[in-house]
């Protein structure tokens, strides 16, 4: 028999997830700054993306990036698209690192295993103005109606400022500042159009303050109107059907403010959103044309998958309010991982164990006329499964990586068994490793008996065998391929 007895195990590993996580971070790309996406140019929409300071690529497919421990986080950035005119949307979702989940996996089997040896772009809807369901009061109409000529002179000049206010064509002048907006290409002029819109809501603001005056005028000179102010050639059963002529023409004029009210409120609720985008456009960096969509934070024992999605964008514009409306067809989406950096990767696979190695037995043999202890060594073959913890070396893109290894057998026969040592792993289509190391595995020993000592039956021998961690001789191949 050799004093050195070679150990062959072949592991091929059931947990393609791991194997598929290891290989993920290690072809991942890392990243200390800003992630950068933008909306390719052409007919052919596509979501574009630049790690750093490098090269946009197209994100076609899951891409992963890593981010060192010390950076804590990087900066997703988006190429400036206009809020009116597109509707850019990122999430993410936090997961569990299946990295991290390997060590806890491992640690598992570990503990289980301890008890044996002893020991987680759109184009602008074109809006069609309403027609205005308007009661005419001409001035004219008011002069041969009322006696009195100084009543009359004041009744015409409130009649003839509210018709000048009201023939306003408010509606066309939002729709003029909103397409302003909405026409900008580039943040430094969308901040400035942003800016004019603001100043265009006060303008309104003002012109409607105006209105109002003029019909609360308006309101009381018609509350203070007497029948005797009517001229007499108007008959006595006319006089009623001229106050409501005067009462439907103020309604519709309060209507008409309350309208205009309602529009510059949609104009605030609009400016509200059109300026977290703005506020991303600073005179200390006036040709930066991106803005800050999300702080990416690397957290411990998690991952995050990114998810962006681009649609189209178009306004409507009624005699009340402003509505963003986004179209249901997606112009592009893309997703992406990002995951902490590690420069050494846990993974967790499961294996098949085979080995070759002796251990001691004791039995009672006579000798004269004596029964004695005899001990022989034996050679056992040990199979069954195995799980094993690799620590793969990042080498960052490099095929083949260096790695710790620390293998335990799964079951009791013949012995619990502990492997330990370096290998290599190649980052191929079908990962696979090899690995070389020693042994450590359970032996039975006595106690207080030895070879050659004096016993009365076989049951002194099994009462007096203890077991004890033994360092194997010899070295084992492991061999991982992903099935």
């Amino acid at each position: 028999m050799r004093k050195i007895l070679l150990l062959l195990c072949v592991a091929l590993a059931c947990d393609s997830i791991a194997q598929n996580s290891t290989n993920e971070l290690l072809e991942a790309k890392k990243v200390t700054q800003t992630l950068h996406i933008r909306l390719s140019t052409g007919v052919d929409k596509k979501i574009e993306i630049r790690p750093d300071n490098e090269t946009f690529k197209p994100l076609l497919e899951k891409r992963v990036f890593s981010i060192p421990k010390q950076e804590s986080g990087v900066n997703l950035i988006v190429d400036f698209l206009n809020p009116l005119r597109y509707e850019i949307s990122v999430s993410d979702t936090l997961l569990p690192d299946a990295s991290a989940q390997a060590v806890t996996k491992f640690l598992e089997a570990l503990t289980i295993a301890a008890s044996r040896f002893g020991v987680a772009a759109a184009s602008a809807n074109k809006t069609e103005i309403p027609k205005r369901d308007v009661v005419s009061l001409e001035e004219e109409y008011v002069r041969c109606l009322i006696r009195d000529s100084a009543r009359k002179e004041e009744i015409v000049q409130s009649v003839s400022a509210l018709k000048e206010r009201y023939i306003i064509d408010v509606m066309e002048q939002v729709r003029v500042a909103i397409e302003n907006v909405r026409s900008k290409q580039t943040l430094k002029d969308y901040k400035e159009a942003v800016d004019q819109f603001g100043k265009e809501i006060k303008i309104q603001e003002k012109e409607l303050s105006d209105f109002e005056k003029n019909i609360a005028e308006f309101k009381t000179l018609y509350l203070s109107l007497r029948e005797n102010d009517i001229e007499d050639f108007v008959v006595s059963n006319k006089v009623l059907e001229i106050r409501r002529l005067f009462g439907d023409y103020l309604k519709s004029l309060e209507k008409e403010a309350e309208d205009r009210k309602a529009l510059i409120n949609s104009m605030k609720e609009l400016l509200k959103q059109l300026l977290p985008v703005a506020e991303n456009y600073t005179d200390i960096r006036p040709d930066e044309n991106f803005i800050n969509m999300k702080y990416l934070k690397a957290e411990e024992e998690k991952m995050r998958d990114v998810k962006t999605t681009i649609k189209d964008r178009s306004v409507n514009i009624s005699k009340t309010k402003i509505e963003m409306i986004t179209n249901s067809k997606k112009i592009a989406d893309a997703e992406f991982r990002v995951r902490t950096y590690q420069r050494w990767v846990p993974e967790f696979t499961m294996g098949i164990f085979n080995s070759v190695f002796s251990v001691p037995t004791y039995s009672a043999v006579k000798e004269g006329d004596k029964l004695v202890v005899s001990e022989e060594k034996k050679v056992k073959y040990y199979g069954g499964p195995a799980a094993f913890l690799n620590l793969v070396k990042n080498s960052d893109g490099s095929l083949v990586n260096f790695m710790a290894q620390l293998g335990i057998g799964t079951t009791d026969f013949p012995v619990p068994s502990l492997l330990f040592g370096p290998g290599i792993r190649f980052k191929t289509k079908t990962p696979f490793a090899i690995s070389a190391g020693g042994l450590l595995f359970r032996s039975n020993e006595l106690n207080k008996l030895s070879k050659g000592s004096e016993i009365n039956d076989s049951k002194e021998i099994d009462n007096d065998i203890k077991s004890s961690l033994k360092l194997g001789l010899s070295w084992y191949i492991c061999i991982q391929l992903k099935i």
